[in-house]
Formats: structure tokens, sequence, C-alpha cells
């Protein structure tokens, strides 16, 4: 019963891990599963190679080994504001908005969120994103600042806001800023 219950508290954190995935892509196993002894018989050895998808693809048959995140906690963007440019500011887990040929303040909050982080805005090249900080919500949780300015004729719609981390890790905020007129 002891090691039902390890491996299904393994699988659940492997689960709710984030990371880079991995796929077998037809490799072979280097080694038959063995039992060392401890509560678990350990998993083969595998190569990996990477699997590419463009949007609406898909592909089965290929099991993904999702890697532990780098930095502890990882990093996880759950709350993101759209403010003026000084002052304090908001930010909920519904997002912001900006308009066409403005420069707003926004805030990202969430677990291992830092201000050494690298931002991309997703979609067209039409925003840029200077004035990059560490901050940390009233509840001191920490997060990240910056200046994002759009274009005068930036494309309209909602935009992805991806963070990643010195040791690679990435988390995002799906469709968090969207542009409107």
């Amino acid at each position: 019963m002891l090691r039902v219950g390890l491996v299904l508290v393994i699988c659940a954190l492997l689960i709710g891990c984030g990371g880079r995935g991995m796929a077998p892509g037809g490799g072979t196993a280097s080694a038959a599963p063995t039992n060392t002894g401890s509560s678990a018989p350990s998993a083969p050895a595998i190569s990996a190679n990477p699997v590419t998808l463009a949007a609406g693809q898909t592909r089965g048959g290929v099991d993904i080994t999702v890697a532990a995140a780098a930095s502890s906690p990882a990093p996880n963007a759950q709350d993101l504001g759209v403010n003026t440019p000084s002052g304090l500011g908001m930010a909920s887990n519904t997002g912001g908005t900006i308009h066409r040929g403005s420069a707003m303040r926004v805030l990202l909050f969430g677990p291992g969120l830092a201000g050494d982080m690298k931002i991309t805005i997703g979609g067209p090249q039409d925003i840029s994103v200077t004035n990059i900080q560490g901050v940390h919500a009233t509840d001191n949780t920490p997060g990240i600042a910056f200046t994002a300015s759009a274009a005068g004729n930036a494309s309209l719609g909602a935009r992805t806001v991806f963070l990643q981390s010195a040791g690679g890790d990435v988390t995002s905020f799906a469709g968090g800023l969207e542009v409107i007129p």
C-alpha cells in the first residue's frame, strides 16, 4: 500500500510541474527496468528527441517527460494589470487593456517572478518593453513591472506575456494584454 501511495504522489508532482517537454520519438530504452530495493522500481533510460508541432497539429504515441523547474519556487504568472506609468497599480487574474499609441505600466504577480526575467509579448512586434524591475504586491507576492508601449498602428487583440527566468523556466499570462483602439 505504501508503494502505491508513493507512486501516486510522484505522479501528482510530475503532472503539476512545468518545464520543457521532451519525447522519445522512437528512441529505445537503454536498460530494462530494475528494482533497486527502493519503494518504487526505477524507470528505463530513454533517449530524448524533441517533437515539434505547429498550431492545430497532433501526434499520438509520444511519451512526454517533463523536466523539473530550475527555479524554486517555479515562476507562475497569476495576476496582470495595466496601469498609468506612475503611482500605485493593480493586477487581477483577468489581465488588462492597452490603447494603441499609449505607454502603460504593466504589473505581473506570482510565485517565482523577479526583475531579472526576460519579457516577450506574443504576436506582432508592435509593443515594446522597457523599464523592467522587480516589485512586490501589498501581500508580499513577488512580481515584475515594466513599461509597455503600443505602436499607433498596433494590431488589435489579446496578447500573451511570456516571462523567462535566468535558469530557463518559462511562465506566461495567456491573452492577458489586450490591444484596443
